[in-house]
């Protein structure tokens, strides 16, 4: 096993740097520099990742000495250790459901000679090698900037392996519940249990949300002047100050050096082991090789199956009945992100930001604060509303059909015409999440007339160009071949067309919001008219970067009809 997987890690390993490498041509081509790339591609690839390590080991080396600055020794260790592991173990295991869940190459894994359960472990460590090595080789660079910056430690390589294979044996358990979960809900439905699950994510995400915020945002309000430096230094000097008392009230130390470390830490990792061979033996890979990929039967309703039949009929179009059918039909790629069905997580962040906005006091003193928050808390809320295609690029993507565009166009149906039905999907299905958030912000805020015409003029602008903002990329730039959803947020010039339009819009809201508070602190305008005027401003913005796409539009459709499929 160990040396098929070995063979194996370096072949795919070598598919994912090629199929970099093929994105990154495809901005070279543009430039017309394609035959410059193909001979010096490889080591132009090679110096990309140099010089990302290279700004990296710079950025945790600043961190290291700052932190050096306000926490000692053993406090900044403790906080390492508790970033190494939620990186590596939470949040990558997390990162990793989609890939082992149905991984890109099951086709090749499924024919190994081992059963279900090795296979899924087989699987798993692959995907963790590969696709976890930048975390990794990160964590690991942070550990040797703290230990140059700081030393005064024993064991530092024993310590970096024992927070690797504690937080490996974390993420393990983590990617197994997760996959676990969500092919249970896949088969039988998304019901209470995954409503239950998702309002405990948010219920989380609330709290969190309104404890650091209402810290921030009432120390903002006791400044006497928030532009001198020093009152920002006094909130990170608050901060640390916090930080040390939490580690002070925990007596995370006196546990630490009592005499019973060794036998604590070694009960710990016992368990730990435990537990990760109980999960395994009990559902590691239970799902690979069946037939649980199957179309979720209609006569077990549930919420997602409520939710297609009512978007269905809102369709007026064949396209876009074919764009709800494609996108509710896939259970697998709806499972990644179900918590979106339920009220994202997130959006409980900005209801605790609603609920500190529905505090404060109404004084001129707090006019700039709260405009701020407005604008982020409806700007947020829309803008990922109408990011859809963020959680589902699998199914929203221009090009996520594949193959299938080469039937649009033996039909004739115009690409245009398919680009804006995806459009119009993502607007649909956006509208109905962000109007139920919208309504409980508004209702715990209870804004004025100005502030609804403001949050009205932020809205129209997220819902006329985000939708565009994140697909037109994919329709400018289709990739047809290797179109497994897992492998979709690697394609380098996508995301490359996506920043340079996106930095261009966002440099005129940050005008649109930036304005606002010179025309307070210096003209001393009346804060109703700053809600009506950048309010006025966001819908004339709308109208004209929508006559801007519609030619972007047609010069990329005449492009793709060219384009061989």
């Amino acid at each position: 096993m160990l040396k098929s997987m070995f063979i194996y890690i370096i072949f795919y390993s070598k598919y994912i740097i090629q199929h970099r490498i093929g994105s990154l041509e495809r901005i070279f081509l543009k430039y017309n520099k394609e035959v410059y790339f193909r001979r010096y591609g490889h080591i132009i690839y090679a110096l990309f990742f140099i010089l990302k390590v290279s700004l990296e080991c710079i950025i945790y080396f600043g961190i290291s000495y700052f932190f050096s600055l306000y926490l000692d020794s053993f406090e900044i260790w403790i906080i390492y250790s508790l970033y190494f592991v939620c990186i590596i173990g939470i949040f990558n295991g997390i990162s990793l459901t989609k890939r082992v869940l149905s991984p890109v190459d099951k086709n090749i894994l499924y024919l190994l000679p081992y059963s279900s359960r090795n296979l899924y472990l087989y699987t798993w460590f692959l995907k963790f090698i590969v696709h976890n090595v930048n975390s990794i080789l990160q964590s690991i660079i942070f550990g040797i900037s703290i230990y140059i910056v700081i030393g005064d430690i024993n064991g530092f390589i024993l310590i970096l392996i024992g927070l690797l294979i504690c937080s490996m044996m974390v993420s393990y358990i983590v990617t197994l519940y997760i996959c676990t979960f969500y092919v249970r809900c896949i088969q039988r439905g998304y019901k209470i249990v995954a409503f239950i699950t998702s309002l405990f994510k948010g219920l989380m995400v609330y709290i969190c949300t309104y404890l650091i915020a209402n810290w921030i945002v009432y120390w903002l309000i006791s400044l006497e002047d928030i532009r001198k430096i020093s009152n920002w230094k006094n909130l990170i000097d608050l901060f640390f100050k916090q930080v040390k008392v939490y580690m002070s009230d925990s007596n995370i130390k006196g546990i630490i050096y009592n005499s019973d470390l060794t036998r604590g830490v070694l009960i710990c990792f016992i368990i730990l082991m435990i537990i990760v061979f109980v999960v395994h033996y009990l559902l590691a890979g239970k799902w690979y090789r069946s037939q649980w990929e199957t179309p979720f039967k209609s006569d077990h309703s549930d919420w997602i199956l409520v939710l297609k039949n009512l978007f269905n009929k809102f369709a007026k179009t064949p396209l876009l009945k074919v764009q709800i059918q494609n996108f509710f039909s896939n259970r697998i790629q709806l499972s990644h992100h179900y918590s979106y069905f339920f009220g994202h997580y997130f959006n409980y962040a900005f209801i605790a930001l609603a609920s500190i906005v529905s505090t404060l006091p109404n004084t001129e003193s707090v006019d700039i604060i709260k405009f701020v928050l407005i604008y982020i808390i409806f700007n947020a809320i829309s803008k990922d509303a109408y990011e859809t295609i963020t959680l589902f690029p699998g199914l929203l993507r221009f090009d996520s059909d594949g193959g299938i565009l080469r039937l649009y166009r033996m039909s004739n149906v115009s690409f245009s015409k398919l680009y804006h039905s995806k459009i119009q999907f993502q607007r649909l299905l956006g509208s109905v999440e962000m109007s139920c958030i919208v309504i409980i912000c508004l209702c715990i805020i209870k804004p004025n007339i100005q502030e609804l015409f403001f949050i009205g003029g932020v809205i129209i602008l997220n819902y006329c160009i985000t939708p565009h903002i994140t697909t037109l990329s994919t329709y400018m730039f289709p990739h047809l071949h290797n179109q497994h959803y897992s492998e979709m947020e690697d394609y380098v010039e996508t995301e490359f067309v996506i920043d340079k339009v996106a930095y261009q819009f966002r440099q005129i809201i940050f005008f649109c919001t930036a304005a606002p508070f010179f025309m307070l602190v210096f003209l001393e305008i009346n804060i109703d008219w700053i809600y009506l005027i950048i309010g006025s401003l966001f819908v004339i913005i709308s109208f004209v970067s929508l006559k801007l796409i519609k030619n972007i539009i047609k010069k990329a459709e005449i492009k793709l009809s060219q384009m061989d499929m």
